[in-house]
């Protein structure tokens, strides 16, 4: 991971430490005590069905370097653990973290967001541009708060290159997670049905994905599908919009497609490409992959 203190941890987060205020550098974060390594700091957080706070014990005993919590611990914790620090909120303070550790690399950021087929396109362009960079991308799909901090904690002066994923169950979590990530470019696959119980209709998750763009800089470039009817809005066409589908009107256009023994041929552009998987949706997706890493 990037260089990272215990005082950064205190300085980004706002958190009080608990124990003596210390240079030493972090080795790394985990929150989860059947995979964390020695040296490591665990981070309580909470889910639907478990509370990080009640593996302490067991992380101390796997010899964490330190916690961070929302409660501060029994006594007996303090006696055996170097650095204690305590925050109001341990996601936030992860994500409070990650955004220090995004922005001390300049590396390019290519966020991917859209109701379905964020990390087959995630996957795909990672893929494509491993074979000259070293890439940082999202583990498994991980693309909520606590997914994206652990991705940005893996963060090393070694990447060339970061493709995240973000998701949304929320009116206003993809601007909460674009803060974080600082994206240089994105990919917005297709406006769907997914959580209408949280946004009423389609044109509520239109503005939610579309807010991605509003944290992209000057020079970048955003990718959307031209053969959803959402995004191949007129209104949000502009120079650093490219759209990718079968839509005449789009900068990587697909054509000539043909259905393969383990796959499908299409071309994108007039340039041919062979695409070995199921699922006619996943050439839009191939298509994203191939206009990023052009």
């Amino acid at each position: 991971m990037m260089r990272f203190t215990v005082n950064d941890i205190v300085s980004s987060t706002g958190g009080k430490l608990l124990s003596q205020t210390s240079d030493e550098e972090v080795k790394g974060f985990s929150i989860d005590t059947r995979t964390i390594e020695p040296g490591e700091f665990f981070i309580t957080v909470k889910g639907s069905n478990f509370d990080g706070y009640d593996f302490i014990n067991e992380a101390v005993e796997k010899g964490v370097r330190g916690i961070i919590v929302d409660r501060i611990p029994d006594d007996n914790i303090k006696e055996k653990i170097d650095h204690i620090i305590l925050v109001k909120d341990t996601a936030l303070a992860m994500g409070d973290m990650a955004r220090v550790i995004r922005k001390r690399s300049s590396i390019p950021f290519i966020c991917i967001t859209g109701s379905n087929g964020k990390t087959s396109v995630k996957d795909m362009i990672a893929h494509v541009l491993s074979d000259k960079y070293k890439v940082l991308k999202s583990k498994k799909s991980y693309n909520n708060l606590i997914g994206l901090s652990l991705t940005l904690f893996d963060l090393d002066p070694s990447h060339d290159i970061a493709v995240i994923e973000l998701g949304t169950n929320l009116p206003g979590e993809i601007a909460a997670l674009a803060d974080i990530a600082g994206p240089t470019a994105a990919v917005i696959t297709n406006i769907g049905d997914t959580h209408l119980e949280f946004f009423g209709n389609r044109d509520c998750v239109f503005s939610e994905k579309i807010s991605l763009l509003g944290f992209l800089p000057d020079d970048s470039i955003a990718f959307l599908n031209g053969d959803d009817a959402f995004l191949a809005k007129a209104g949000i066409r502009k120079s650093t919009v490219k759209f990718y589908g079968t839509f005449a009107g789009s900068e990587y256009l697909i054509s000539d497609i043909s259905r393969k023994k383990h796959g499908f041929s299409f071309s994108l552009n007039g340039r041919g490409f062979f695409l070995p998987l199921e699922g006619a949706h996943n050439i839009n997706n191939a298509a994203a992959a191939i206009a990023v890493a052009e």
